[in-house]
């Protein structure tokens, strides 16, 4: 029998092959990043699949950009930089990001895809290709490209074989981007930790040896890099701290949290730095460490520290008005951070030629500049700095410059430094500070001595306050004693009287123990006792004085009428109401009468003054018979004269009546120029008889005013015949009136001597007169003016003069328009 050879099947060795590349492939992909095994890669797909160009493009997260990560080719015309494309609508890598599915190019001149897309690849000879997608959990994250010179050269066969490595070729272009991004993410930490601005140092689990330190660190605590690694941060810590530090470096390892704490370090030139330090626990090498990053907060809590002292100093200054009582307190606090021996305060003497050491503190015994010494002001530093208010400092006091040099130095005190102490723009004293050491202080330390200063300089003001108000209080004490009012302090809620003075008890018959048990409305008639309320809620709430008549009641029955002064004040630092009285019945009895008297003799001379009046008219009119020139003359004046003395009469009924409140005010609208021109035509006699000019202006276009016409016309006929009175003779007075939007405002201007100005405000009372009676000059009652003040007031206007001397004087009164 014939033995048929064995020929070897080709199928089967193809398969054997693919599997044995296969497996080449994936232990190819395995072993590196993508970037490093693409040739290995397309040596060993070179064995399976021909082809002239290879690539692998690799999307971005956003899927809008590409980068052509790995290049192989047998052909040197196409050039590769490692840069970001843009994904354009109509190419192949768009395709496949839309579907997901491998794309044929059969032919490359036939290709329905952008023609500029494959215009390199035609100049490089490509006539046809195959891409297949990349993708990682479902995701197209990029293609494996593969190209020919030859046309339609990749089939469907060719998906079989690309289908088992492109997952695997996906999963490592992942990887590699992840390993990419890492290595960045390290670059970055690297560069933070470098170049941070808050000191980072790494430190050993155990013992807190520095294993790594960043620029900062180097800089803040002023060692070099080399000098850093391999100390102990527990060695630069502070020795006051450091079992603070152990104590939180154990947290942290043991609890695997962040600690924050500020702590202070040693410096190369042996100052301390204070840093705010977060330590936590990190991986550093493979193994646990600690992180430390640390903030310079030196100046911060400098400053803090700063703010504390001085709101401290505050608290102590507000404690006692006894500046030396709390003198030694101020110089603990400042001590904390200001270096000094020796501190004081110096203030100039009554004169200002000396300077007085006003309180002292210091660490040694020894001193001539001793609390209660004085030194002259001129030669000194102390009186540089009172005369100039800027502060001083000198730097040794071996070099003697001022009188108080040698003194200090003799004491050890070898620089010092005074500051002014400023209230108000005055320069009060100075605060001085000495040290043991040469050139202590420095222009650094201004800013705070100038806070420091403000308060002290208060403080010593306020001491002196204090002091006068204690002599003053004295004074009030004694002048509230030995008053001649009765005077009463009060509750200002409940009326209780809470102080009385010894004329209070005289004038009530009350004794004080009586007088402080009871409350203020027990004095008063029943019918009062809202009044006395009304009047000390008014003072209370305008905070101004009030005055007022009040009836009050004796102890033993009878009754009395006191004139009340109420006023806010302050009693045992409380807020209190302060009544003086003043004993007015004798002088309302008085004023009774004279009233009782006046209206007696006013209207006993009213009747036969009338009855003369028109005895005079009868005359005037020539019906008891003809007169002459001359007699017509004498009987206008006595008969102007006679009328004059009624209109006086008739203004004090009126008053007496405006006071009593009794007066009838009978209104009508008016035009005001026939109120004008009535009173002219009565004032007319004496005006032609001293030849004045009396002018009228602004009286034109007036509107209608709501007044009592009689009584305004009353008012104008007073202001002009003061006007004219006070004119000399061939002289001007001339009447203005003008509108606003809301009244009409009239002005009497005369050309006379004027009034001193301490009258304007008094010469609208009753009865006043600013100057003797003078011959040929009519005389005045004071009447006239305080009838216009009451008229215009029950008007709801206002009336005042305005006057320069030798100059003139202006009466202005207003009228407030009522509409119609």
């Amino acid at each position: 029998m014939t033995e048929i050879p064995d020929y070897p099947d080709p199928r089967a060795h193809r398969l054997r092959e693919e599997r044995r590349i296969l497996r080449n492939l994936n232990r190819i992909i395995a072993s590196s990043l993508i970037s490093e095994v693409f040739e290995g890669i397309s040596g060993e797909l070179k064995k399976l699949i021909d082809f002239d160009r290879m690539s692998i493009t690799v999307l971005t997260e956003q899927k809008d950009q590409f980068e052509l990560v790995a290049l192989a080719k047998d052909y040197g015309l196409t050039k590769f930089a490692p840069q970001r494309y843009p994904v354009k609508e109509g190419t192949v890598l768009k395709r496949i990001i839309d579907t997901g599915r491998p794309v044929f190019i059969k032919e490359t001149e036939k290709s329905r895809f952008l023609p500029q897309a494959h215009s390199g690849l035609l100049k490089a000879g490509i006539q046809s290709g195959l891409s297949c997608p990349l993708k990682y959990k479902g995701e197209v994250i990029g293609a494996i490209n593969f190209g020919s010179r030859k046309a339609n050269n990749f089939s469907r066969k060719h998906l079989r074989l690309l289908r088992r490595i492109t997952n695997q070729l996906a999963v490592a272009v992942e990887n590699s981007r992840l390993f990419n991004k890492i290595r960045e993410e390290q670059e970055r930490y690297k560069k933070l930790f470098d170049y941070a601005k808050e000191a980072i140092f790494i430190l050993e689990a155990q013992g807190g040896y520095i294993i790594e330190a960043n620029h900062q660190a180097v800089n803040d605590l002023g060692y070099s890099q080399r000098e850093l690694l391999g100390a102990s941060l527990l060695e630069l810590c502070s020795s006051l701290e450091r079992a603070t530090l152990i104590q939180v470096l154990q947290e942290v390892l043991e609890k695997e949290t962040s600690h924050t704490f500020d702590s202070s370090f040693l410096r190369k030139d042996g100052t301390f730095i204070v840093f705010e330090m977060t330590l936590s626990v990190v991986e550093y090498g493979g193994k646990k460490a600690i992180q430390g990053i640390a903030r310079d907060v030196t100046e911060k809590r400098k400053r803090e520290q700063e703010k504390e002292v001085i709101g401290n100093i505050s608290k102590i200054i507000a404690s006692s008005l006894d500046i030396r009582s709390v003198y030694k307190a101020i110089s603990i606090e400042l001590n904390r951070i200001l270096d000094f021996d020796r501190m004081d305060i110096a203030l100039p003497d009554e004169s200002g030629e000396k300077i007085e050491l006003f309180a002292l503190a210091k660490d040694y015994d020894f001193t001539v500049l001793r609390e209660g010494g004085y030194l002259p002001r001129e030669f000194t530093a102390i009186g540089v700095v009172l005369d100039t208010h800027k502060p001083i400092i000198v730097r040794d006091t071996e070099e003697g410059r001022f009188l108080e040099d040698d003194k200090l130095f003799a004491e050890g005190i070898r620089s010092y430094l005074d500051f002014p102490l400023e209230y108000k723009g005055y320069t009060i004293g100075a605060l001085n500070f000495g040290s043991k050491k040469v050139n202590n202080f420095s222009e650094k330390q201004f800013d705070l001595l100038e806070q420091i200063s403000n308060h002290l300089a208060v403080a010593i003001e306020n001491t002196k306050l204090f002091n006068k108000i204690k002599e003053e209080g004295a004074k009030y004490e004694r002048l509230f004693e030995n008053a001649s009012n009765p005077i009463f302090i009060l509750d200002p809620s409940t009326g209780q009287i809470l102080n009385i003075n010894h004329q209070a008890e005289l004038t009530f018959g009350y004794a004080m123990e009586e007088l402080l048990e009871m409350n203020i409305l027990k004095l008063s008639l029943k019918e009062e006792q809202a009044s006395m309320i009304n009047l000390i809620q008014e003072a209370l709430q305008s905070g101004s004085s009030k005055t007022a008549r009040s009836k009050l009641t004796r102890k033993d029955g009878t009754c009395c009428t006191v004139e009340i002064h109420v006023s806010e004040s302050e009693y045992g630092g409380k807020r209190v109401i302060q009544l003086v009285m003043q004993d007015i019945t004798e002088q309302e009895h008085l004023e009774q009468i004279r009233r009782d008297l006046t209206s007696m003799i006013v209207h006993d001379l009213k009747n036969p003054l009338g009855t003369l009046i028109g005895t005079l008219e009868v005359f005037l009119e020539e019906r008891a018979g003809p007169v002459n020139g001359m007699q017509q003359q004498l009987l206008k004046t006595a008969l102007n004269s006679s009328v004059n003395l009624l209109n006086m009469i008739t203004d004090l009924l009126d008053i007496h009546k405006m006071e009593e409140g009794n007066l009838r005010v009978e209104r009508e609208f008016v035009a005001f120029p026939q109120l004008i021109e009535a009173a002219v035509e009565q004032v007319k006699f004496f005006q032609q008889a001293k030849a004045i000019t009396l002018k009228r202006e602004g009286t034109e276009n007036l509107p209608m005013i709501f007044v009592d016409p009689e009584k305004i016309t009353r008012v104008l006929v007073n202001l002009l015949n003061n006007a004219v009175k006070y004119t000399p003779e061939r002289g001007q007075v001339c009447i203005t009136t003008s509108v606003n939007s809301a009244e009409l405002i009239v002005r009497v201007q005369d050309s006379g001597p004027g009034i001193p100005s301490e009258y304007l405000d008094k010469i609208f009372d009753k009865f006043v007169q600013f100057e003797p009676r003078q011959a040929g000059r009519a005389a005045s009652t004071g009447l006239g003016l305080a009838f216009c003040k009451l008229v215009i007031k029950a008007h709801k206007g206002k009336i005042w003069a305005e006057s320069t001397p030798n100059q003139g004087s202006s009466f202005i009164f207003t009228l407030p328009f009522v509409s119609q």
